[in-house]
């Protein structure tokens, strides 16, 4: 919910466009997929450039970059706090223990004001 309107003004945005691209969405019960088509190699890979960042969401980094992970992370206090995140609806906030990394999507400005509450 958090990102599907997000991808579907960029699916808009992008039918509409002079790259000719199309899209399909096929909804089920636990994953949504959707099947983007282009007339040209180009214009895919443009499609997937501007869709994939926000599908695959922002990993929390350092100032250096580099993934920033705390063994707290990793305990169930930090758990229901990431849910506690999750609950205001402008952000989904994944933890995954065996890369361990903390994952970010919705909008911009909600991803930066909940790695600044992480």
């Amino acid at each position: 919910a958090v990102v599907g309107g997000q991808v579907m003004h960029l699916l808009s945005v992008l039918e509409n466009g002079d790259e000719h691209i199309r899209h399909k969405i096929f909804p089920a019960e636990s994953v949504t997929s959707i099947s983007i088509q282009a007339d040209s190699p180009n214009a895919l890979a443009f499609a997937k450039g501007i869709l994939n960042p926000l599908l695959v969401g922002d990993s929390l980094k350092k100032s250096d970059g580099r993934v920033l992970w705390h063994v707290e992370f990793s305990k169930k206090k930090t758990e229901v706090q990431l849910e506690q995140l999750n609950k205001t609806g402008q952000t989904c906030i994944q933890r995954d223990l065996r890369r361990r990394e903390i994952r970010i999507w919705g909008e911009p400005v909600a991803r930066e004001r909940a790695m600044a509450e992480i």
